[in-house]
């Protein structure tokens, strides 16, 4: 529709595809507001094949240009593959999502696929009310439960992790963007091969999460990209401009609909990168006005996106928070032991939730190097890095409302950065 893969050459343009293919799901099924609005598995068949058919209509003279892939590519297609297909295997050779979280995921699985829309509630299994929680994944595995005619806790599974198998794809676009193929190939090769994180997310049933994070940086780079030149743009082609700023506000969104607190960590890169580029611009105020108004923009588009969400799940987060200041405390031992046992994770853990210590040793070391170097993306990594760890550290400051996630969930996390 866009003919916004013009300006993303070669793989970038099926990653940055790929990414929109995702969030498009949460998207379309949190738009389902209207009563008796379903998408039943014959209706997404439908608008499946329709825009299967637009797409090959539309690009029928393009296919060669699209198909066309540098020897590196080639390469980053195969390290792509061989992640996914280590995904794909554990959910062969262990079936059943484990652990606790994988049963509310499973129950929300059904009943989307069922009603054809997002619950509004757990009703029948449990009277539970779902203002408070992100159920973008959902739409997806919902969407593969009612096409594939599978069980929920299959389609579930396969749709976790095959996203899980997407991971590298965000850090390779990333540095490749930035002038890195080779770079970005190794950080792939790290991301889903070498690293436990995020393949150790099956265990823990930590599908939301990584939904998500799959998204991450394929968002930040379509957004940074999108505000960057925005201004540029506008001035050559108005209407590739307007599109490249709603793909980046769909993929902002997308992050957010898939699981609430990785906005969380996607905030602080977007603080750290922007806040690079306004530094940069500080002497031209043309320029820096065009980008402060891209920014506002874009994130208005976001916004509204995720508004119909945001403000029922901020209701039940603040009342939430409310009551448990309310509640009396028998002592400030139990509390302490309370805090401890969710927020604080001692330095035995990091080879455990992050990477392991030799991985950690080798990142560490590339990133001295890169920084000595003045290499920007290693900057740029170093400084979402602090964001990151004092995001994972806000209970120490006593104030609930900031305690929006512990430091495991971050650290967890650490792959990308």
């Amino acid at each position: 529709l866009s003919e916004g893969w013009r300006e993303w050459p070669g793989l970038q343009r099926w990653i940055v595809a790929a990414g929109l293919g995702i969030v498009s799901y949460p998207l379309l099924f949190y738009g389902l507001l209207l009563p008796g609005v379903a998408l039943g598995p014959m209706t997404l068949a439908a608008l499946l094949l329709a825009g299967a058919g637009f797409t090959a209509w539309r690009l029928r003279r393009d296919w060669h240009e699209i198909v066309r892939f540098a020897p590196l590519e080639w390469a980053a297609l195969g390290v792509f593959g061989l992640t996914l297909g280590t995904r794909l295997w554990m959910a062969h050779r262990y079936p059943f999502p484990a652990q606790a979280d994988s049963l509310h995921h499973v129950l929300l699985t059904q009943l989307t696929a069922e009603q054809g829309r997002l619950p509004s509630t757990l009703e029948p299994y449990f009277p539970i009310p779902l203002d408070m929680y992100h159920m973008g994944l959902h739409s997806l595995s919902a969407a593969v439960m009612g096409l594939a005619q599978t069980p929920a806790h299959t389609a579930l599974l396969w749709t976790a992790q095959f996203l899980n198998g997407l991971c590298g794809l965000g850090v390779y676009l990333v540095l490749e963007r930035k002038g890195y193929r080779l770079g970005g190939l190794v950080a792939a090769v790290a991301v889903g091969l070498w690293s436990h994180m995020p393949a150790f997310y099956v265990n823990w049933g930590r599908f939301t999460q990584v939904s998500s994070q799959a998204v991450l940086l394929i968002a930040w780079c379509v957004t940074h990209t999108a505000i960057a030149g925005g201004p540029h743009l506008w001035q050559r082609r108005r209407g590739a401009a307007l599109w490249s700023g709603a793909l980046a506000a769909m993929l902002t969104a997308g992050v957010f609909l898939l699981h609430f607190r990785v906005a969380a960590f996607y905030l602080p890169l977007l603080a750290v990168s922007l806040g690079s580029l306004l530094w940069q611009q500080r002497q031209r105020r043309a320029a820096l006005g065009h980008s402060l108004l891209w920014m506002a923009g874009v994130g208005a588009m976001s916004l509204l996106l995720v508004l119909p969400v945001l403000l029922p799940a901020l209701s039940v987060y603040a009342a939430s928070n409310r009551a448990m200041e309310t509640q009396t405390v028998v002592s400030q031992e139990q509390l302490a032991e309370v805090m401890a046992g969710y927020y604080e994770f001692p330095w035995s853990s990091v080879p455990v939730l992050a990477a392991r210590t030799w991985l950690l040793a080798l990142v560490a070391a590339a990133l001295v190097v890169g920084l000595l170097a003045g290499n920007r993306v290693s900057r740029l990594a170093a400084g979402w890095l602090l964001l990151l760890l004092a995001v994972g550290s806000t209970y120490r400051l006593g104030i609930p409302m900031l305690n929006v996630t512990n430091l495991g969930a971050v650290l967890i996390m650490l792959y990308l950065p």
